[in-house]
């Protein structure tokens, strides 16, 4: 074929054929047909027609990338994205090439490759001033933060969505205004500058209750609402996650409402009301598989299994992250696939099956590395570190723990950062090493003061309490675990309570004062079976078999520790299956 007529009138023909079958859903075809079309465009008779061959090669590598991103293969996608971007560039079309840079830039972001799309959202930001197009220019500079949050670089993150937040506002954009202001609040959020994050959201609301926008609206009061759960403080918390699903139901919304039933669950997940938890993300579950959403239902198995591990009952805490594993997998969600992971190995560590909890927690380490999430990156160091702890390799768990806070640091993660002073003060606890251990659990406390942290505030008055114990000034240990009852009691955090009335029990069982102990131990107790908390319902029965023995009532002892025996066998704890057995043999000897 060398007439021109005929070879633009068969390009035509394919292009319209081609448009037609992608969209029908015909992806895969649309891809034949276009490059059947580049082979007539080849022919040499169209070389000297170079702006007509342009536009017809704009035309077919946008089906051929369109069709690529649907099906989805990322790998073509991206091949034929930048030979369109080439040819936007040759012919000096600024407005398409902003458009497939940004078109680019979300497939390297569904793929998880940050860095890449964060480099093309700036290319995108530059091309926005140029032409001066005010609306993608904050749009760009949006996706830019988003991308710089996702890789744990807050003050760039702040950067870009501030410019985002000014264009919105000085172009009278209300919707998109308050929209920055709620991914400013993410920011501060992970910062742990959580009354910043609280203002930036009551900014959100005011825009969109002035608006109207309902779904909005419902948004901002789930967000107050996860702000208020970091703060410990789970009746406010309550209140504006119960305002979100309020509306949510009422415009139909089962996306939003989903995902306030999750938010619900994991507000009684932190109070340790396992059972109205379980209520909560069943309802959150069901809705999901009912609209389709994947991801939310790999997030609702996710939390499930937190559930399942809180009460010991380790095999359905199992099956249920190793489901979210799956549907992560299939999904691609790679962020997500990390988290299960990393759950998994908490879940084995639990178990005191420490080698398979390290090649889990490596294994979420490995993919957060890949993908640039510093956060994550630094979480999974914490969790080796912990491991590492729990075998007594103390060095080891050191260097784990002081890379995460190093990330912490340089990432300005304020809540992280005290996390990882309070682990770093148990493992200088375990090495008996007490003066470092109270200057980094008092560092933790400083800092959780500082943010607002309220449960955080109440875990470091505990640990402390435990150092002073350790030392023997029962005095100042029985001061630190009171203030953390205290705390607990206020925020309603029923299995911190249970921990202080055990740890509280254990001061007064080492003061040789029994019949307080015993009351202590027994509160701990009824609270653990309240809750659900097989683990913490063991620890309990073989402290008061330890009461009992000191007593003399040996008897009782041993019924108490073969209580703990059974339950450690039950639940799969063979660390504590071995220290019930050594218990009970001690107890047996003074039997005869």
């Amino acid at each position: 074929m060398s007439n021109i007529e005929d070879i633009l009138q068969a390009i035509s023909i394919g292009l319209v054929v081609a448009t037609f079958v992608y969209n029908t859903g015909r992806a895969r075809k649309a891809t034949e047909v276009s490059k059947e079309c580049l082979i007539f465009l080849n022919n040499k008779v169209l070389k000297t027609e170079e702006e007509l061959s342009n536009l017809f090669h704009i035309g077919i590598y946008t089906t051929i990338f369109r069709a690529y991103c649907l099906i989805p293969n990322h790998a073509e996608a991206e091949t034929y994205g930048r030979k369109l971007l080439d040819i936007y560039r040759k012919c000096g079309k600024k407005d398409g090439k902003l458009n497939c840079t940004v078109a680019l830039a979300h497939i390297y972001q569904q793929q998880y490759k940050y860095p890449q799309a964060r480099q093309l959202y700036q290319k995108a930001i530059n091309i926005t001033k140029e032409i001066e197009d005010s609306k993608n220019e904050a749009y760009t500079n949006k996706q830019a933060g988003i991308i710089s949050y996702y890789l744990g670089d807050y003050d760039k993150a702040k950067e870009y969505l501030d410019r985002a937040l000014a264009i919105q506002a000085q172009i009278g954009n209300k919707m998109g205004e308050a929209s920055s202001y709620g991914n400013l609040e993410t920011v501060f959020s992970s910062l742990g500058q959580y009354h910043k994050a609280k203002e930036y959201i009551e900014k959100a609301l005011a825009i969109r209750k002035g608006i109207g926008d309902k779904k909005g609206e419902a948004a901002d009061y789930g967000n107050l609402g996860t702000v208020f759960t970091i703060l410990g403080q789970y009746d406010k918390a309550k209140d504006y996650l119960e305002k979100a699903l309020t509306i949510r139901v009422q415009i139909g919304d089962k996306e939003g409402e989903a995902s306030s039933y999750g938010n619900l669950g994991t507000v009684f997940i932190s109070l340790g009301e396992h059972d109205k938890a379980k209520d909560y993300l069943e309802k959150a579950l069901a809705l999901r598989l009912q609209i389709g959403d994947k991801e939310g239902e790999a997030a609702d198995y996710g939390n499930l299994g937190t559930v399942f591990r809180s009460l010991g009952q380790y095999d359905k805490a199992k099956d249920y992250l190793e489901k979210a594993l799956a549907i992560q997998v299939q999904i691609g969600d790679k962020k997500g696939e990390a988290s299960s992971y990393g759950n998994l190995g908490t879940v084995f560590s639990s178990l005191g099956q420490y080698d398979k909890a390290k090649d889990y927690l490596e294994k979420a380490l490995a993919i957060r590395v890949q993908i640039g999430d510093k956060e994550g990156e630094a979480s999974s160091y914490g969790n080796l570190g912990t491991v590492f702890r729990s075998l007594s390799q103390y060095d080891k768990a050191k260097d784990y723990l002081e890379k995460a806070l190093a990330i912490r640091v340089d990432i300005g993660d304020k809540e992280g950062e005290a996390s990882s002073y309070g682990n770093l003060g148990t493992v200088f606890r375990s090495l008996s090493q007490y003066d470092k251990a109270k200057d980094y659990l008092e560092k933790a406390l400083a800092i959780r003061v500082e943010i607002g942290d309220k449960e955080g505030e109440a875990s470091s008055y505990g640990n402390l309490g435990t150092v002073f114990k350790s030392l023997g000034q029962y005095d100042k240990a029985k001061d630190y675990l009171e203030k953390a009852l205290a705390i607990r009691v206020q925020i309603g955090d029923k299995g911190g309570e249970a921990a202080d009335y055990g740890n509280l029990g254990t001061v007064f069982t080492s003061l040789g004062q029994y019949d307080k102990a015993e009351d202590y131990l027994e509160k701990a107790l009824a609270i653990r079976v309240q809750i659900g908390d097989k683990e913490g319902e063991a620890s309990s029965y073989g402290n008061l078999g330890t009461v009992f023995t000191s007593l003399g009532q040996y008897d009782k002892a041993k019924d108490y520790l073969e209580k703990a025996l059974a339950i450690k066998v039950e639940i799969g704890d063979k660390e504590g299956e071995a220290r019930s057995y050594g218990n009970l043999g001690a107890v047996f000897n003074y039997l005869g």
